[in-house]
């Protein structure tokens, strides 16, 4: 709706649990007002600034006391998802000063298997203009990524459900094109067979000839 968090973190992301036929699950995002408040403390006073709670979360801009935009809550929002799907934070420091720093310059270590890594580093950019353009587009992202990757597994499973029918199938094959080639014994059988008839005739030759 055009509205502006400021202080987007894992607290202010609510969602329901669907009850009986209730609607699907739905997240919230409460805590307005908060923004404001962290607003004046990186201008003002920085020094009431909490690791935890204030700078996990902040988008560059506001580090350098631009104002925030709906593309600061969404590279909160990344941050936040980031740590409720790996179980850290996308940047860990011993000090505010450390912070300060990973946001304005450290790339994200993220983890290129997982489906929802490209989007969400994009959501990381440091540079507003490079990330999405609303959270709407972050969030429809994620989805499309996860939603590919779960089919991919689906029909991973299919195939290796479908392998011994096919192992069986190349041994059946493999069992007939062996029935079809002549065995080495038995063509040593014929070739004896063709000896002895040979070693007759030359006899009986010799026995007229006596």
């Amino acid at each position: 709706a055009g509205l502006t968090h400021g202080a987007v973190n894992p607290p202010t992301l609510v969602v329901s649990r669907p009850v009986g036929d209730a609607p699907p699950a739905l997240a919230y995002l409460i805590g307005y007002g908060v923004g404001a408040l962290l607003e004046l403390r990186l201008k003002r006073d920085r020094r009431q600034l909490t690791v935890v709670d204030d700078l996990l979360y902040v988008a560059p801009e506001q580090l350098r006391q631009q104002k925030a935009s709906g593309r600061s809550d969404q590279y909160a929002l990344a941050c936040a998802l980031v740590h409720l799907l790996t179980g850290s934070p996308p940047f860990e420091r011993d000090s505010i000063g450390g912070l300060f720093g990973a946001h304005l310059f450290v790339e994200p270590e993220l983890d290129p298997a997982a489906a929802w890594a490209q989007p969400l580093r994009r959501a990381l950019a440091k540079e507003p203009e490079e990330r999405f353009a609303t959270c709407g587009d972050l969030v429809a992202a994620v989805s499309a990524q996860v939603a590919a990757a779960q089919t991919r597994v689906v029909e991973t499973r299919a195939l290796d459900e479908h392998a011994p029918d096919r192992r069986g199938a190349d041994e059946q094959v493999a069992a007939a094109a062996t029935r079809m080639v002549p065995s080495p014994s038995g063509a040593q059988g014929r070739s004896s067979d063709r000896g002895g008839a040979d070693t007759q005739r030359e006899s009986v030759g010799r026995t007229r000839s006596g």
